[in-house]
């Protein structure tokens, strides 16, 4: 896991090369087809940078011709896990049909019983 965000840049990258390599495209083809850079890709494949914007995964998930659920599993491999849940349980996940596995943004906010006041405003459009 990538210290301090929270994000497994490892798994991020291993399912990133899997998704392609199923799909028969080197790195060159695949960043061509999303406008990236070859070298960016393959150091995200291989952990040293965290997942890129949602912008350039959906760039990604259009250039591999991903369907729903592949685009899904990229985007919930690219958020953080929370802090306070253990190193066992963020990495050993069941996989339950129907439930995404358990992920944040990565704030956290104590459980008090009531609404924040924030949580009680209209949104801000």
């Amino acid at each position: 896991m990538a210290s301090g965000s929270g994000v497994d840049r490892l798994a991020f990258g291993r399912e990133l090369r899997r998704l392609r390599t199923t799909r028969g495209l080197s790195q060159s083809e695949l960043a061509a087809r999303a406008g990236i850079d070859p070298s960016y890709l393959g150091r995200v494949e291989r952990g040293f940078y965290g997942p890129p914007t949602v912008s350039t995964i959906i760039r990604i998930a259009r250039g591999l011709a991903l369907g729903h659920d592949d685009r899904v599993r990229l985007l919930d491999l690219a958020r953080p896990l929370p802090a306070s849940l253990p190193e066992a349980a963020r990495q050993s996940t069941p996989d339950v049909p129907g439930i995404s596995p358990l992920k944040t943004s990565g704030r956290q906010q104590a459980d008090t019983g009531s609404p924040s006041p924030g949580m009680l405003s209209a949104p801000r459009w």
